[in-house]
């Protein structure tokens, strides 16, 4: 009888073990378990326009080619993402970056129903 209750308990074990084992570490499905998302500022390049205006030398002149007697004159420039340090990409907000989701952790989350507006 004691034999037949362990293994019964072992038998059950192993099958919540099986269940719930996708549970605890499954695959991030927002980042494909990459861990890193496209930054959504800089669209992957890692540099954003940079528009400055330059003060032209040519005293109001309507010839010059570059202001057109306007005084200044646009210079768009590249300088780093700030969103994303000049990367490209951000971690995943929903698995931080790791790859793998821990549902065991969110479990609050799960409850409120957070988890799904992230994804």
């Amino acid at each position: 009888m004691r034999l037949r209750i362990v293994v019964f308990t072992l038998l059950g074990v192993l099958v919540a073990g099986a269940i719930a084992a996708p549970l605890v570490n499954s695959e991030c499905e927002l980042c494909g378990s990459d861990g890193k998302l496209e930054c959504s500022t800089c669209e992957g390049t890692g540099a954003t326009p940079h528009i400055v205006f330059v003060e032209c030398h040519c005293n109001f002149n309507r010839l010059c080619p570059l202001c057109y007697g306007r005084g200044y004159y646009l210079q768009v420039t590249a300088k780093l993402c700030e969103e994303c340090d000049g990367k490209g990409w951000i971690p995943c907000p929903s698995c931080r970056g790791d790859g793998k989701i821990n549902l065991l952790e969110r479990i609050p989350d799960l409850w409120r129903g957070k988890l799904k507006e992230q994804e």
